[in-house]
């Protein structure tokens, strides 16, 4: 063993730099070796070492200071040592949130303040934060740790949300002509995904690629255009086309061509209301997209290449709107683009055929309704867009009214004066039950502009805040533990955590709750004709998660054992349950303090024959 020590000491520090540096070592290795000798001391405090050692363990987070360049270079070792403190650090408080408010609606804002404490010791801890949450969450095992990862994206979008509100600040403060359309698409899109990496310069870069393209394509068509000369990008700002109209047509062209044959784009009409339509990140991957958001895609393009393409807050049809005639008068000069129809170039004339609805409009306001408008009011179409979609998402239960809350407050935050989506955000919270301090601060710097309809909403709103502030305090003070234990020939046949198939719809979903008999309003019993089941309401019923994303309230008889042992994907299946076995799920703390008895029976239940549970342990 001496002569070991000896040999390695012997050899130059370059070549033990590289020995250290394999993929099979790790922090702890690189940490005993340098307790064996002074010599190997100094090797293994090596910065390239260390650096090589942090982008190999946290390669994103490696990216972003590096992409940031505030990352000194000679402290790797000091950044690893950081980072691996605080990962321990965040995921000890990510696991206390479940403890703490399982039995709430929601997280208040106040329930992250010690991981903001966190976020501040360090002057790189929103990056440590962000990698880490994100290492939880995308971590390869998606069956285990399934409600540290449900408040993990929770505590992810808490601080996502705080740093794009500064971002919206620092865009919405710059002068019309220097808000980018597609930066303030990206910030739409790291809103509501903020459990994705989403990186502005990706998108960026995407969008180059595509510009790119098609200059190519108008070398290869038109080889005397000056385009062909320029090197891309080179065309940040324009306030008018920089080309004739002619060369400017012949790029558009080109664009049409790239865009909608060569790369597949089209107008998503089959699933029109789909969230992922408004994220530019979603329609650049999957090629499919609503008008608003082809048309900045489209717009952003062609200013690459030197024409400008304006945005047009049409109803119900977005467009872009392009000077092809300028020597006409104003109201004629423009060709208005749809990029949803594959960049079909249409006058004022062909509007009045292709959205007849809309002739008489038309007619009598075509100024107001045809006129280029702000970027601010491109990202507040976007916004209400995603507001009215979680409005209809919200009449399903579960998690829609946190994600309705959220994009309201997206609204709110594009567009702060707008009173009746800042009452929305405060009823959302009320009912909630969360940031109610923050929200009374709200209703009470509202301007008193508002007529005397909005002045007895305020109120109303006032007073239900005040009272649903009472209640929660009552709450906090008898938050004990609801336990459901079967009753003496119970006739409640499944139990927490099986995955059921509906016989009637056909979906399939797992049981979060029971009651022993219907304990829904005798409304909702007429309403979805409980008395025509044979058994009535005198039945089991069942709390299921569905795979669709809805919570659901089903009787005993319409439900039995799913064919095949699946996983059913819900936003909220983390805060029941801990883990997918293969065949059920398994209760977390809270729920099974709720079940005692459920968790025995789900694991005996095992409707699928020689399948046993992949795992540890359950």
């Amino acid at each position: 063993m001496a002569d070991i020590k000896t040999n390695l000491c012997h050899l130059p520090q370059e070549i033990l730099e590289q020995v250290l540096k394999n993929e099979r070592l790790c922090h702890k290795d690189l940490c005993n070796v340098s307790r064996t000798c002074c010599y190997l001391s100094q090797v293994s405090r090596s910065n390239e070492l260390w650096r090589t050692l942090f982008k190999r363990r946290y390669p994103v987070l490696y990216r972003m200071l590096e992409l940031s360049k505030v990352a000194e270079a000679n402290e790797w070792r000091d950044h690893y040592k950081c980072r691996h403190i605080m990962s321990r650090s965040i995921r000890q408080e990510n696991q206390l949130l479940s403890p703490r408010f399982y039995h709430r609606m929601e997280v208040p804002d106040s329930g992250f303040n010690s991981l903001v404490v966190l976020e501040e010791s360090h002057p790189f801890g929103e990056m440590f934060v962000k990698d880490e949450l994100m290492s939880l969450i995308h971590e390869d095992s998606m069956c285990d740790n399934l409600t540290e990862k449900y408040y993990a994206a929770k505590v992810l979008q808490f601080f996502e949300t705080k740093r794009l509100k500064g971002k919206w600040r620092e865009l919405l403060g710059l002068p019309c002509n220097q808000q980018s359309l597609e930066k303030g698409a990206i910030f739409i899109a790291q809103w509501c995904q903020t459990w994705n990496y989403i990186s502005e310069m990706g998108i960026c870069e995407e969008l180059d690629v595509i510009a790119s393209q098609v200059k190519a394509t108008v070398n290869q068509r038109h080889s005397s255009h000056p385009l062909v000369q320029l090197t891309l990008p080179c065309f940040s700002e324009l306030n008018a086309d920089y080309w004739s109209v002619g060369q400017s047509r012949q790029i558009l062209d080109c664009l049409n061509l790239v865009l909608y044959t060569e790369l597949g784009f089209y107008g998503n009409e089959e699933d029109y209301y789909d969230m992922k339509n408004s994220f530019i990140d979603k329609v650049l991957e999957t090629r499919r997209g609503i008008p608003i958001t082809l048309s900045i895609i489209y717009a952003s393009i062609a200013r690459r290449l030197g024409v400008l393409c304006e945005p047009v807050n049409f109803p119900s049809h977005f467009l872009l709107r392009w000077k092809e005639y300028p020597a006409d008068s104003e109201n004629s000069s423009y060709s208005y683009i749809d990029a949803f129809d594959r960049g079909k170039r249409l006058s004022q004339l062909d509007l009045h055929s292709v959205f007849p609805q809309l002739f008489h409009v038309l007619t009598r306001q075509p100024d107001s309704l045809l006129a280029a408008v702000e970027p601010v009011k491109v990202f507040e179409r976007m916004a209400r867009n995603l507001v009215n979609i979680a409005r209809q998402r919200d009449r399903a239960g579960g998690d829609a009214m946190s994600l309705l809350r959220n994009v309201v407050d997206l609204f709110v935050t594009i567009c702060p004066e707008d009173m009746n989506m800042n009452l929305l955000l405060v009823r959302i919270s009320t009912h909630l039950g969360i940031n109610l301090t923050q929200m009374m601060e709200r209703l009470q710097t509202i301007p008193m502009v508002m007529g005397t309809h909005m002045l007895g909403e305020l109120t109303v709103t006032m007073e239900q805040l005040r009272y649903r502030q009472v209640s929660l305090d009552d709450d906090d003070d008898q938050n004990s533990v609801v336990v459901k234990k079967r009753k003496p020939r119970s006739k409640v046949e499944f139990s927490v955590g099986l995955i059921m198939r509906h016989k009637r719809y056909n979906y399939t979903c797992v049981i979060y709750g029971w009651d022993e008999k219907c304990e829904s309003s005798r409304e909702w019993i007429e309403q979805m004709g409980v008395y025509n089941l044979p058994n009535k309401d005198k039945q089991p019923f069942y709390n299921v998660l569905v795979e669709d994303g809805s919570n659901r309230y089903a009787a005993q008889e319409n439900l039995t054992h799913c064919p095949q042992p699946v996983e059913v994907t819900h936003p909220e299946i983390g805060k029941y349950f801990r883990k997918f076995t293969g065949y059920c799920y398994m209760m977390n703390a809270e729920k099974q303090a709720e079940y005692p008895e459920d968790m025995d029976l789900t694991i005996e239940a095992n409707p699928y024959p020689g399948f046993y549970a992949f795992g540890d342990s359950l």
